[in-house]
C-alpha cells in the first residue's frame, strides 16, 4: 500500500546538500582515518589489535563523533541506526536496530544488555548518550563472544583515566523551535579524570530532563511510549578506577548505573493509515490509571589483569548487571495497566592470550593463541500488571539461564603479508522455569529445565597487498538466544519445549585503502540460517517448537573518508542489505523492517578558524517497491516504504576570549515530513506518526 501522507518535497538547499555529501563515508571516520594506532579493544576477537589488522568490518564512533551528532543527544541507539552501514533506521519511539538484516549484542564496557528469556528492546533503551566516550560496532556475527545475536555487537565504552587531571563541566538546554516551551529541556554533567600515584580514575555524573517531544507539523507525542523517554527526568553516574599493583599487574572496575522517571500527560490516540490520517495524542484524564514509570540499569566490571605470567597475558573480569523497568501498557484512548520487567545476570569472562614462542625466527613469526573460560547467569522477570486491564499484561515465567562456554583463539602470521586467524567456542547451558500462572482460564504452566548446546567456529585470512591495502575472507558463526518466555505462554510443561540452536553461518570478504588523508573499505557479506530462535507450534495441537525456517540474507557496505584540506573532511558510506526466508516453506522476500534497504551517509566537516567548525550530516534511505509474495502469502512487513532522508547540523565555537565550547545541534534541520517505517511497512494504525520534528541543542562546556 502506498504511503498515503504527502511529504514536503526537498528544498534545493537540502537536495545540494545531500548530493554533496552521498558518495562518501559513515560518520564514524570508519576504520583508522586520523587515528593509527587507535586499538579496539577485542571487540570481536578477543585479541587487542588495531582495526588495519582485523578481519572484519568495524565503525567506531570516538567522543567527538558522538558529540558533534545531534542524533546521539537523547537516543543514542537511533543515531546508530541511522549511521552504521547495514544498520536498520529505528521506529518512532523504538531504540533497537538490526544490522546486516539480523539482532545485535548491546554491551555496555564488554557487559551484554540484550533483554533475554523474551526477545524485546527494553533492555537497551536505557542508555545515557554522555555517559560514553567511544562506541565500537563489529558488522556480521561475532563467534568469540558467543552468548547469542547473530548481527553483531555494539560496545558503548564509559570513559578511562587520563595522565594529567582533568575536570569537564557541561550545561546545555533543548528545544523544539514548534513549541520551545512544552518541549523544552536541560543537562548538566560534570566528568574528574586522572591519576594520582598508582590510582587512575575517572568519574562521572549527568542529569537531564527532556520535555515533550513533537512531530514537523507541531503535534505532540503521546509519553506514555515508555520508548520514547519524553517529559521524563534522567540521572546517570558512571565511573572507573584502576590500581596499579605492579608494572604488570592492575585491577579495575568500570560502573554505570541509570535511573529514569516519567510522569505521562499525554497518551496515544491510533490513527488510521488506509486513510492518511496519522495518529496522535491526548490529555489523560485526571481521574485516569497513574501510568507514571521508572526504569534503572547498572552494570558493574570487576578486573584483574596481569601483562606477564609466566609469558602469558592473563585478563579475569567478573561482571553483574540489573536492569528493571516499570513500563506502561498504552492503547490508544486509554492507558490500561503498569507492568515491572527486568533482566538480572553476573557471570566471569577470562582470557589467556599465550604467544608461540616456539615459532619466532620463522615465516610464522608474532603468533599467538588466546582461550579461556565464559560464564553467564541470567534471570528475567515480568510481572502481573497493574491497572484497569490487567489481564492485558499477562506475567511471564521467571527464566533463569545458565551457560558455561570454553574457547580458543589463533592469530598467525604467515610472512610479512598474511595473516591466519580462527578459533571455536562451545556452549553448553540450560533454562529453569518454575511453575507459573498464566491467562486466565488455563491450567498453571509446569515449570522444569530445558537444556542446549551450540559449537561455533570461525576463520579468516587477511592479505596485506602493501603497507596501504589489505584484503581479507572471513568466515563466522553465531546463534541467537532462546524465546523462552513467549514460548512457555503456549504450552503446559516448560518439557514440552524442544530447544535447538542453529547457528547463522557468515561469509564475508572485504578491502581496505588506507592512506595518509584518504580511508577506503568495502565488504561483501552472504549469511545464512535454517531455524528460527522463537517457539511456534508446527502443527495446530502440537508443542510448540522451533520450526525450519531458513533464512539468507547478502548485502554490501562502502566507506570513504578523506581529508581534502586542512580543515575540511568529507565523508560517507553506502550500504544495502536484501534476503530470502522460508516460514511456511515457500521462499519470500525478507520484510522491509528486517533488512536494510540502499542507504546513503554522508559528512561535511569544515573548520574555517581554530575555533569555529561546522559538520553537517545527511542519512537517506532510497524507497522500496511493495513485496507481493509477503502479502499474497499472508504476511506482514511487506508493502511499499517511501524514501526518507534525515539531516543534521553542527557547530562548535571556541573563540579565545571564551574560557570554553559553545556547541550547537540540529537534529532534522530542515524538518522534514518522514513516515515512520514501520507503519509504512506494516501499513500499521498504531504506528503510524511523523518521525521527530526539528530540535535545537545548546551545550557549554569548559575543561578546568
Amino acid at each position: 500500500m502506498e504511503n498515503p501522507v504527502s511529504k514536503k518535497p526537498m528544498t534545493a538547499v537540502s537536495t545540494m546538500a545531500l548530493i554533496a555529501m552521498w558518495a562518501t563515508a559513515a560518520t564514524a571516520q570508519s576504520d583508522d582515518v586520523g587515528e593509527e594506532g587507535d586499538v579496539i579493544v577485542v571487540t570481536g576477537t578477543r585479541f587487542a589489535a588495531p582495526a588495519s589488522e582485523l578481519p572484519i568490518s568495524v565503525t567506531v564512533f570516538t567522543a567527538d563523533e558522538i558529540q558533534t551528532n545531534p542524533t546521539f543527544g537523547a537516543n543514542i541507539q537511533v543515531g546508530l541506526g541511522q549511521l552504521i552501514p547495514g544498520g536498520t533506521i529505528a521506529e518512532v519511539g523504538s531504540s533497537d536496530i538490526n544490522v546486516r538484516g539480523r539482532g545485535v549484542s548491546y554491551r555496555i564496557n564488554g557487559v551484554e544488555i540484550n533483554q533475554r528469556g523474551r526477545a524485546s528492546d527494553i533492555a537497551v533503551q536505557d542508555l545515557e548518550p554522555s555517559s560514553f566516550n567511544r562506541v565500537e560496532v563489529v558488522r556480521g556475527t561475532d563467534a568469540a563472544f558467543g552468548f547469542g545475536f547473530n548481527g553483531g555487537s555494539i560496545n558503548f565504552n564509559t570513559r578511562r583515566p587520563t595522565e594529567e587531571l582533568q575536570l569537564t563541566s557541561l550545561v546545555g538546554i533543548d528545544f523544539q523551535p514548534s513549541d520551545a516551551g512544552d518541549s523544552f529541556g536541560w543537562r548538566v554533567r560534570q566528568d574528574v579524570q586522572g591519576t594520582v600515584g598508582k590510582l587512575g580514575f575517572a568519574i562521572g555524573g549527568s542529569a537531564r530532563f527532556s520535555g515533550n517531544m513533537f512531530d514537523p507539523d507541531g503535534n505532540v507525542f503521546p509519553d506514555t511510549n515508555s520508548r520514547l523517554r519524553t517529559a521524563s527526568d534522567v540521572y546517570a553516574i558512571d565511573g572507573t578506577l584502576q590500581y596499579q599493583l605492579t608494572d604488570n599487574q592492575m585491577l579495575e572496575t568500570t560502573n554505570y548505573y541509570y535511573n529514569g522517571e516519567s510522569d505521562p500527560e499525554f497518551r496515544a490516540v491510533r490513527g488510521d493509515f488506509s486513510e492518511g490520517i496519522l495518529g496522535g495524542a491526548e490529555p489523560i484524564p485526571d481521574d485516569a490509571f497513574d501510568a507514571s514509570t521508572k526504569a534503572t540499569n547498572y552494570i558493574g566490571t570487576y578486573t584483574y589483569r596481569h601483562d606477564d605470567l609466566f609469558g602469558s597475558k592473563l585478563n579475569i573480569t567478573g561482571f553483574y548487571a540489573d536492569a528493571v523497568g516499570a513500563f506502561a501498557i498504552d492503547r490508544p484512548g486509554v492507558v490500561v495497566g503498569v507492568r515491572d520487567e527486568g533482566n538480572k545476570r553476573h557471570g566471569v569472562q577470562s582470557s589467556v592470550e599465550t604467544p608461540l614462542t616456539f615459532l619466532s625466527g620463522t615465516i610464522f613469526d608474532g603468533a599467538a593463541i588466546v582461550y579461556g573460560i565464559d560464564y553467564l547467569s541470567v534471570e528475567y522477570f515480568r510481572t502481573q500488571s497493574e491497572g484497569p486491564e490487567p489481564e492485558v499484561g499477562v506475567p511471564f515465567p521467571r527464566v533463569k539461564e545458565k551457560t558455561l562456554a570454553g574457547y580458543g583463539q589463533a592469530r598467525i602470521p604467515i610472512g610479512d603479508n598474511f595473516v591466519l586467524t580462527g578459533g571455536f567456542r562451545i556452549e553448553r547451558g540450560n533454562y529453569e522455569v518454575p511453575d507459573t500462572p498464566v491467562r486466565s482460564g488455563r491450567p498453571p504452566l509446569e515449570g522444569g529445565e530445558l537444556d542446549f548446546e551450540v559449537n561455533l567456529f570461525n576463520a579468516a585470512l587477511l592479505y596485506n597487498v602493501n603497507d596501504n591495502w589489505a584484503t581479507y575472507f572471513a568466515f563466522s558463526q553465531a546463534a541467537g538466544v532462546l524465546d523462552v518466555g513467549r514460548g512457555s505462554r503456549n504450552v503446559i510443561r516448560i518439557e514440552d519445549l524442544e530447544p535447538n540452536l542453529d547457528p547463522t553461518n557468515q561469509y564475508e570478504i572485504g578491502f581496505r585503502a588506507n592512506y595518509e588523508n584518504l580511508a577506503v573499505t568495502l565488504a561483501a557479506f552472504y549469511s545464512s540460517s535454517d531455524l528460527g530462535q522463537s517457539f511456534i507450534p508446527a502443527e495446530p495441537g502440537l508443542p510448540p517448537t522451533i520450526v525450519p525456517a531458513p533464512v539468507t540474507i547478502w548485502g554490501g557496505e562502502l566507506t570513504v573518508d578523506a581529508r581534502l584540506m586542512d580543515g575540511l573532511d568529507v565523508g560517507g558510506a553506502a550500504s544495502f542489505s536484501d534476503g530470502e526466508e522460508e516460514p511456511n516453506d515457500v521462499v519470500v522476500n525478507i520484510g522491509h523492517t528486517q533488512i536494510q534497504p540502499f542507504k546513503f551517509t554522508g559528512y561535511v566537516d569544515y573548520s574555517p578558524t581554530e575555533w569555529w567548525r561546522n559538520r553537517l550530516t545527511a542519512t537517506h534511505q532510497i524507497g522500496s517497491d511493495a513485496q507481493q509474495d509477503r502479502i499474497d502469502d499472508g504476511l506482514r512487513g511487506g508493502n511499499e516504504l517511501d524514501p526518507v532522508t534525515f539531516i543534521n547540523f553542527f557547530a562548535s565555537f571556541s573563540p579565545e576570549m571564551l574560557p570554553g565550547r559553545i556547541d550547537i545541534g540540529v537534529e532534522n534541520l530542515f524538518d522534514r515530513r518522514e513516515v515512520d517505517l514501520v507503519a509504512q511497512a506494516f501499513a500499521s494504525d498504531t504506528d503510524f506518526y511523523l518521525y521527530p520534528g526539528r530540535r535545537i541543542r545548546i551545550d557549554y562546556t569548559i575543561d578546568w
